[in-house]
């Protein structure tokens, strides 16, 4: 018996596979061209923050819509001054038509005592707003061994392996703008913190991390007094504009 030739083609559901096909295809090869060149800007941005840090790592959320910085090793000014220049860098790729433009948030996570043989290591993690980098939260958090312990609980902690100075008595000091070493300059011990005249910023950078505007003008511009403050040997602190404080000793 004559068997019929089957002429697929002629029958309207191959058409409707073969357009299925196409268009899968052209979805698929348009995603992953989308694909390379959020890749390949998100790369550019990582080159320019290492062309600043060169110790800094660059990656992006699983959402795609934060872009995240961390940078080890931040225990000077060196670095402090590279973090700002990171921040402006970052805000340029977020503005109009740039590379992040489509970023809501950025976190910039900076930790002190990251080398690979210790274990302990104290990370601040600060998130902004995209563009405009106005800063949202900051926290600051302490790993030892692995383990993390806020700010708060540790200061009511007593553990050896933390090195703490909870003990140590401090003694009162008035200051004015300037930058101060811990242990040369100020005693480590904990304090709480009075403006004294005038209004400006206060930092503390080292074991803890605060970045406070203190007035002692009772304007609602600054707070007067910033408690239970612990200093280590090492830490810096830094005063600017006319602001100056009294460190009371507890």
């Amino acid at each position: 018996m004559e068997k019929k030739e089957k002429n697929f083609y002629k029958k309207w559901w191959f058409w409707v596979i073969i357009l299925a096909v196409v268009i899968v295809i052209g979805i698929t090869t348009i995603m992953i061209m989308a694909l390379n060149i959020v890749k390949s800007g998100i790369n550019e941005v990582a080159l320019s923050v290492q062309s600043i840090d060169e110790e800094a790592t660059v990656y992006t959320s699983a959402g795609g819509n934060t872009i995240i910085v961390e940078i080890p090793n931040y225990t000077d000014d060196t670095k402090k001054y590279k973090k700002e220049a990171i921040e402006i860098l970052l805000q340029g790729y977020a503005s109009e038509d740039g590379i992040l433009s489509n970023y809501s948030k950025a976190i910039i996570c900076t930790k002190i005592n990251s080398e690979d043989n210790i274990q302990d290591y104290f990370l601040s993690t600060t998130v902004y707003s995209l563009p405009s980098m106005t800063q949202e939260t900051e926290q600051g958090d302490i790993y030892i061994d692995f383990i993390e312990y806020t700010k708060q609980s540790l200061s009511t902690t007593s553990s050896s392996a933390t090195n703490t100075t909870e003990e140590q008595k401090g003694e009162d000091i008035t200051l004015t703008a300037g930058k101060y070493t811990v242990g040369t300059d100020i005693k480590a011990g904990k304090y709480d913190v009075i403006a004294q005249s005038d209004i400006g910023n206060f930092f503390v950078t080292g074991s803890t991390s605060v970045n406070e505007i203190l007035s002692a003008k009772n304007d609602g511009f600054g707070i007067p007094k910033y408690s239970n403050l612990t200093l280590k040997n090492g830490d810096t602190v830094e005063i600017r504009s006319g602001l100056s404080v009294k460190l009371q000793a507890k």
